[in-house]
């Protein structure tokens, strides 16, 4: 009875879909014949009605054709895939499994690819095949976007698709390749590894520039100087780390002083100290305040109830991010100014000393880490 049921359920469901081709597809030259029915095709599948369609039924020759056709156009291997029949006995898996239903029924024959979907807002369903270079692509390949996938559930024919327990079969159809499209292939996979290559040198030479700026100095006669360099860029993240944890753990007007006298080396009790003191204390409540709003706004992304309360809430966020970055390069340029004075007013003119300061002030930033301001 129960059988029956699930039977019924199929074909009432199967009822539901429209049999009538869309117009795109009527004048698709893949076509083996006149009489197969196309519902979507793209550069990795294919779907095809038939006129007795059966998911426990091999795709006929014609839509096999057809899909072959299809995927050689596309320069690919077409490809459609099946369970093979895996008979459970009836009490195995009662009551342990909550897709039992499925897996007995589905698993007493084999199976094929058999979807159901919207497409232009009319339900449709048919045989999936796959366009693919190899079968493990196939296996991988990812449904189309522009398919809306009906999943209802309960003895469906996806439901049972998905609890089979079956061996998955791909059958493949390679198409002929010729020699010339063999060399041009080769071609083609050449000059990707080529340019990979390049991108990777372009980037390394990218990085070697922006570890030099840092590091150079102290890498300069190293027998391994781009180790050297690597080493050196490790080490002082290290110590960075360190340095957070350090100051992490500090009261908020201790750890003012201990960036303003150690890493912007201004002398405590000047005015120049107080004023970076000041500077630090302000900015670090500016930007809680502002991290405050970004996780509010975050909040209000999450709560969103439709698309027009969600456009909002990311509109929020993407200013409150805005501001937060805003204030932290503002606060940046401040002290790198309020430092280049007090250098100049220590008379630091020599060339040696002049480069020195300005590497130290291009190198010196602060960061909100943890909602407290971390600066080196």
């Amino acid at each position: 009875m129960k059988k029956l049921l699930g039977i019924l359920c199929i074909l009432f469901l199967s009822s539901c879909a429209t049999t009538v081709e869309p117009v795109s597809q009527a004048s698709n030259p893949a076509k083996a014949s006149p009489d197969v029915k196309i519902i979507y095709a793209d550069a990795d599948e294919i779907y095809i009605m038939e006129k007795k369609s059966s998911y426990l039924k091999r795709p006929d020759q014609d839509s096999i054709k057809t899909s072959f056709n299809h995927c050689s156009l596309n320069k690919k291997n077409s490809y459609y895939l099946y369970h093979t029949k895996n008979p459970i006995p009836y009490n195995v898996l009662k009551g342990m499994d909550p897709n039992f239903k499925n897996t007995y029924f589905g698993s007493k024959n084999d199976m094929y690819e058999w979807r159901s979907f919207y497409f232009n807002d009319a339900m449709y369903r048919g045989y999936r095949f796959v366009c693919a270079n190899t079968k493990d692509e196939a296996l991988k390949k990812p449904f189309s976007n522009s398919l809306r996938f009906v999943d209802i559930g309960g003895e469906s024919i996806e439901a049972m698709w998905k609890a089979h327990r079956g061996t998955l079969i791909t059958v493949e159809q390679k198409r002929f390749v010729s020699n010339e499209e063999k060399l041009e292939n080769a071609r083609i996979t050449k000059a990707k590894q080529l340019k990979a290559s390049e991108m990777l040198l372009e980037k390394k030479k990218k990085k070697i520039a922006k570890l030099e700026k840092n590091f150079k100095q102290e890498c300069l006669n190293s027998s391994e100087y781009e180790k050297c360099l690597y080493e050196a860029e490790r080490k002082d993240l290290d110590d960075k780390k360190a340095l957070a944890k350090k100051l992490a753990a500090m009261p908020p007007t201790e750890r003012h002083a201990y960036n303003c006298t150690e890493v912007f080396n201004f002398k405590k009790g000047t005015e120049k100290f107080n004023d970076c003191v000041f500077k630090l204390y302000t900015a670090e409540l500016d930007l809680q305040k502002l991290e405050l709003e970004k996780k509010v706004a975050e909040a209000q992304i999450k709560a969103a109830a439709n698309s027009q309360a969600m456009a909002k809430a990311v509109a929020n966020a993407q200013i409150a991010s805005a501001k937060a970055s805003r204030r932290s390069s503002d606060l940046n340029n401040s002290i790198k100014m309020m430092k280049m004075g007090s250098d100049m007013l220590s008379g630091s003119s020599s060339n040696s000393s002049s480069n020195s300061s300005s590497n130290n002030r291009l190198r010196t930033t602060c960061r909100n880490v943890g909602g407290f301001l971390v600066c080196n």
